[in-house]
This record gives C-alpha cells, structure tokens and sequence, in this order.
C-alpha cells in the first residue's frame, strides 16, 4: 500500500535547526509526499532556508497569512506564515487546520529540531500498516522523564484541564510489537 504522508512542521528563529530537519526529511527511504511549514513569524532568515529548498522563490512576496503552494519533483512543498508567534501549540492547530484540507493519507508532525534517521517514515508507515492503526504517537522515557504509550484520549471528559486524567495510557511489559527510537533536541551550535 502507498501512503501520502504530509510532514507538519512549525519553526521559529531556528533556521538552521530547521535546515537540519528538512535535511533529514528529504533523505528518508520512503519519501515523503509533502511538508508543510508554519513559520511562526521568524526574523532570523529563516526565508533563506526555505528557498533553498525550494518552498519559497527569490523573488516571492512574503506576507503574513499567505499560504504557498509548490512542488519539487513528486513531493508538495506548502508555506504559512503566522502574522505573530503563536507558540507551538498555536502553531501546530494552524498547521494541522491547512493539512485537513490538503489530501494525505497520513500528517507526520514534527518540531524543527528534530532529525528523523532515514528510515524514520519506513518504519513509522510499517507499524501503522502491520497494526491496521492510524495513528503511531511517540513517547520519551529518559532520566530525567518518564512517559508511556497513549492508547486512547477522551476528547468529551470534563478535565478540560487536566490532560492525565483523559488519557488511558498502556505500561510495560507491551504485548505488541514495540519500535524504540533513540533521540535528542539538539542546540545550533
């Protein structure tokens, strides 16, 4: 089965995170079908970075609100720019209200820090596939932090606050299959 996955991708002032990231992206073993970038308002020259990869032209306009639209080869390059910096979870919910009008089968969202290995979305897609779900979320489990797999949310509980209480969460020993992925957020220097 070919999936159309669309990358989601909010940054802000990180561009050369961000240039890390698109780079990681663009070198997966399944290509990705698209990625679209929210740009939460950047002043550090993040443009530059985007044209480089072609999401935006030298000589485009770029103004608050626009939404592009590109291609480079078979993967669709989409652009937003925010009027202000909305933080990430700003960013994310724009983000993913332009994707639900875009046609994929799957939205890979990821911060602009990240650095997927190149078979990432090979991986993520065989689980998806093999376990006839629709959704893989990622969990940490470090040190200094500990979470575990979200197997389902409540979206009508009345903790509107209190996040814990609305979802139902699966510990260890797992039963399924389980892929361990190794990561880090990385400074730019």
């Amino acid at each position: 089965m070919i999936s159309k996955v669309l990358v989601v991708m909010v940054t802000y002032n990180r561009k050369n995170l961000l240039k890390n990231a698109l780079e990681s992206i663009f070198n997966q073993t399944k290509p990705v079908s698209g990625v679209l970038i929210l740009d939460n308002a950047s002043n550090d020259g993040t443009e530059d970075v985007l044209q480089k990869f072609g999401f935006l032209s030298r000589d485009q306009d770029i103004n608050d609100g626009t939404f592009i639209k590109r291609s480079s080869g078979n993967t669709r390059l989409y652009y937003y720019r925010n009027s202000v910096n909305t933080g990430g979870a700003g960013g994310f919910s724009k983000a993913v209200e332009l994707a639900k009008e875009l046609d994929y089968d799957y939205l890979w969202i990821m911060d602009d820090d990240v650095r997927p290995v190149e078979n990432c979305l090979e991986n993520l897609l065989t689980v998806a596939h093999d376990c006839n779900i629709g959704a893989v979320v990622p969990n940490r489990n470090c040190q200094n932090f500990e979470d575990y797999p979200t197997v389902e949310l409540d979206l009508n509980s009345t903790f509107k606050y209190f996040m814990k209480k609305r979802k139902k969460k699966i510990y260890p020993p797992f039963s399924e299959k389980v892929n361990s992925i190794k990561t880090f957020a990385r400074s730019e220097e």
